[in-house]
């Protein structure tokens, strides 16, 4: 196996990929790969890169040629500055290593592959894998891949006893995307019959978002700016997640979160979510807007039936996203590379 690693990038308190990567970067520190950080950017996250150093991480010193790179295994998780120099890393770069987070190419993406610049493609999921792969597998001389299965840190979200909420909190979390958001979302929200009085947060609102939906936002939900609370406090408040959105999801990193906290995944019946949640069992999934309100009320109504849901939850990810598992599929990657 490998024994060192150079990640081109930085790991990020938010975010799906930065936090994603932050994760797999203290597990390889556990496998004991030396891990490496070449970033432009890495004063603009020095609480992160506390962590970083604590675990023992090392940075080189970035220049504009590359060249301190040279024989390194470099991997980078959806990193623009990296696909956008790939050509003057891969002169020195031993092998260059792209990890995908999204269900969609970017372009300079396949350009590096056109090129034969990417060495191998990492992905989470078979089915981000069959979405990806399309454009890519007919591009340059040979096209590698491999998926991983994905640590999770559930010690950053532990789980939260909700027996005594006097109300039915709810909430959603992402990116200030439109496509994030199903033209039903709201709907769905105002039709929930529950025997506690309603309460929504929305952690992740813009301008954007404001014109489109600002004057049909319900009372009884309040919105914050990305970043302006903690995920933790935000999961604090919601017994219950409700996202219906528009997009294809790979993984998605809040539904980890939520089901380490404790908050009960009410979402949509395809993608990631499925990946994630055992319909009924652990979550919920629905299929369409009167699915989900049926479903939210259903949780409203019961408490037994929900709760259990949410241990269930959190035992999927006690036993399912460890270190233990995830190395292995990391170790087989990395026996690769040699």
């Amino acid at each position: 196996m490998i024994k060192e690693l150079c990640v081109i990038g930085h790991p990020s308190e938010v975010g799906g990929a930065g936090t994603e990567l932050m994760d797999q970067i203290s597990l390889w520190r556990w496998m004991g790969i030396k891990v490496y950080l070449y970033s432009k950017n890495s004063h603009k996250n020095n609480k992160t890169r506390s962590k970083l150093e604590k675990l023992g991480c090392f940075y080189v010193d970035t220049n504009d040629n590359f060249s301190n790179l040279k024989d390194f295994n470099v991997i980078s998780f959806c990193n623009k500055y990296f696909l956008q120099n790939i050509e003057t890393i891969k002169k020195y770069a031993r092998n260059a290593i792209f990890v995908n987070c999204m269900t969609w190419n970017f372009d300079e993406e396949l350009i590096a592959q056109e090129n034969d610049h990417i060495d191998l493609h990492l992905y989470q999921t078979n089915h981000q894998f069959l979405s990806v792969s399309k454009k890519l597998k007919n591009l340059g001389t040979k096209y590698n891949y491999k998926l991983f299965h994905t640590y999770f840190d559930s010690s950053s979200f532990p789980f939260i006893d909700r027996n005594n909420t006097n109300k039915f909190n709810f909430g959603r979390i992402s990116r200030s995307d439109l496509s994030k958001y199903s033209n039903d979302q709201l709907w769905i929200w105002d039709r929930i019959v529950s025997p506690k009085q309603k309460r929504g947060i929305i952690l992740g609102w813009n301008e954007i978002l404001q014109a489109k939906f600002g004057e049909d936002i319900p009372y009884y939900v309040t919105t914050h700016a990305a970043n302006s609370i903690s995920r933790q406090d935000f999961y604090k408040e919601c017994d219950f997640i409700i996202m219906s959105t528009n997009t294809y999801e790979n993984l998605p990193r809040v539904g980890l979160e939520a089901m380490s906290s404790g908050s009960l995944l009410i979402v949509d019946r395809r993608d990631g979510w499925k990946v994630l949640v055992d319909d009924g069992h652990s979550g919920w999934l629905c299929g369409d807007r009167n699915e989900f309100v049926y479903k939210a009320s259903r949780a409203a109504f019961e408490k037994d039936e929900s709760n259990n849901m949410r241990m269930n939850a959190r035992n999927i990810i006690d036993k399912k996203y460890t270190k233990e598992i995830s190395s292995q599929s990391w170790e087989k990657i990395f026996n690769s590379l040699q």
